[in-house]
């Protein structure tokens, strides 16, 4: 799997940056209880583009690709999620849903990694 370029890298923080930024002020206006539920961006946001396109953390998708490396793997990007399907002695599949929507709508500039790309 690549890892992300320098660009890439500082268009990530810088997007991450920005969106946590405006959920903080977004947060202040809030109920204790409801201020709970609105969590950070955390990890490298990139928008992954095959089909579809879904906004994953990238440090978790290479993490796990690294842990299942000899294993035979296929990925999907199917509507709202990333699903990885792998083989071996145990199959199985994981899927990575796409970050909440009020994460989303606050990130903007986001690198975009084609599947090609991407193993």
């Amino acid at each position: 799997m690549r890892s992300l370029t320098a660009d890439e890298k500082a268009l990530s923080l810088a997007a991450k940056k920005r969106a946590n930024a405006e959920l903080a002020k977004w947060r202040k206006g809030m109920l204790w209880s409801q201020q709970e539920k609105v969590r950070d961006v955390k990890g490298l946001p990139v928008t992954l583009r095959g089909r579809n396109d879904v906004i994953l953390d990238f440090e978790l998708l290479s993490r796990l690709i690294r842990t299942l490396k000899r294993r035979p793997i296929t990925l999907r990007i199917e509507p709202g999620r990333l699903t990885i399907d792998f083989g071996g002695q145990t199959e199985g599949q994981i899927r990575l849903f796409d970050l909440p929507a009020y994460q989303r709508e606050r990130l903007s500039d986001l690198p975009v990694i084609e599947m090609e790309e991407l193993l």
